[in-house]
């Protein structure tokens, strides 16, 4: 992300599109399980709310550490995978209705991929700013989803 000159805000570097899509995460260094001090890995099933060539927002119940390494299999929409390292960069808590869990997202940035993942990342992000641009939609505004924690 670059500083705005003069506003101290935060923009995106690359544009990126709403992506409700499924995720998988999983922790490239081990973690300690706390009981037993052996180390283990981490992964989940989660969603992807939006999607650019460096990155992702991704919903989650439970969340990995800001600077945390994981590995990113996001799913799209013609049925391709792609598949990219990334680092946590932040992530928030979304409070819900009494009675509702909790949700979290966490925003990844990609540090790693293969050059035909980031060709398909990028036919996805253009097909989806085609499609908001049909529509009227901003593809550029950052998602709503209150304000992220930052490591």
């Amino acid at each position: 992300m670059a500083t705005s000159p003069g506003r101290g805000r935060k923009e995106q570097r690359y544009r990126r599109v709403a992506l409700q899509t499924g995720v998988r995460i999983s922790t490239i260094d081990p973690e300690l399980e706390p009981a037993t001090g052996r180390p283990y890995f981490r992964t989940s099933e989660e969603t992807c709310g939006n999607v650019s060539r460096g990155g992702a927002y991704i919903e989650t119940d439970e969340l990995v550490a800001p600077g945390r390494r994981v590995l990113v299999e996001i799913d799209l929409p013609e049925g391709d995978r792609v598949q990219a390292v990334g680092r946590v960069c932040w992530t928030k808590t979304r409070i819900e209705p009494s009675g509702a869990r909790a949700r979290f997202g966490m925003g990844i940035e990609f540090v790693g991929a293969e050059p035909h993942d980031l060709a398909r990342l990028d036919r996805v992000v253009d097909d989806g700013a085609d499609d908001a641009a049909r529509r009227g939609d901003d593809t550029k505004k950052p998602p709503t989803h209150g304000a992220p924690t930052r490591a």
